[in-house]
């Protein structure tokens, strides 16, 4: 019996369908999940398509289409290169796009346009160009403070401010005119406190005062907080006569200098 005789694989139809294939993958740079998109005029196209929708840095855009749109680095670069983008007017643009979505310092919006890959100068023409008014800028941030965080005082907000970069007077009117109630603030603060600690009602006032609250701000704060005071002083006992103060008379010393009433720290020792 004859053995049929195998053709060579080089004579086989898929074989050349298969070279045709990268043959022309490499012919039209689009070489699909063979590697990075290599067509520097695809490559140019969608950067445009980018800018048309959006707001890049060059460092910004080279990125977007290496490693997010898969076009090999060289083309990415030719497209940046040859895109006819106006840099300054892109962090312009960019900066445009942050103040609806935040609140900045003028500081703060050059800082974030950095993250953004603009030079500094673009980030700068930026800032002065973007129409922003700082005061404006200032009161919104204050209010976005208040309205995810738990409890600031007057002063403690405007401390918080110029960490955000405003100046000292930019920060002044962003508190004074944000709307606050210093005394629900103070509310807020002391329930914030109340969670971390056990304190006495003399205790949570001197708190909030350490922490720039007004005498009747910080009484106002102790007052609606919704402490049990015994509770929290049963809590202090149990916490601190666990090893710190093993004795008795020791402890009661203790609680009373933390503020607690001689009814409260009874309750709590017995």
């Amino acid at each position: 019996m004859k053995t049929k005789k195998k053709n060579p694989v080089w004579k086989k139809w898929w074989v050349w369908a298969s070279v045709g294939v990268i043959i022309l993958s490499i012919i039209t740079g689009e070489g699909g999940n063979i590697g990075f998109r290599m067509n520097k005029d695809a490559a140019l196209e969608e950067a445009e398509e980018c800018l048309r929708y959006g707001a890049y840095s060059y460092e910004g855009l080279i990125e977007e289409l290496n490693e997010y749109r898969g076009f090999a680095e060289d083309a990415a670069v030719y497209a940046a290169d040859n895109c006819g983008a106006d840099w300054n007017e892109q962090a312009l643009k960019a900066a445009k796009d942050d103040l609806k979505y935040g609140a900045y310092s003028y500081e703060g919006l050059i800082e974030n346009l950095g993250y953004r890959q603009f030079s500094d100068e673009q980030a700068r023409y930026a800032a002065d160009n973007c129409g922003a008014d700082w005061n404006e800028q200032a009161i919104e941030a204050a209010r976005e403070r208040i309205k995810y965080s738990e409890g600031f005082s007057y002063g403690g907000l405007i401390e918080r401010l110029e960490r955000d970069d405003f100046t000292r007077e930019q920060a002044v009117y962003g508190v004074d005119n944000c709307g606050a109630d210093w005394n629900e603030q103070a509310v807020q603060y002391a329930d914030r406190m109340l969670d971390y600690g056990y304190y006495s009602y003399d205790g949570v006032v001197k708190l909030l005062k350490q922490n720039d609250f007004t005498e009747e701000q910080a009484v106002y704060g102790a007052d609606n907080c919704g402490a049990d005071w015994f509770k929290q002083a049963e809590k202090a006992a149990e916490e601190y006569g666990n090893g710190i103060f093993s004795d008795k008379e020791a402890l009661k010393k203790f609680l009373q200098r933390e503020g607690f009433t001689e009814e409260q720290i009874n309750q709590a020792l017995n």
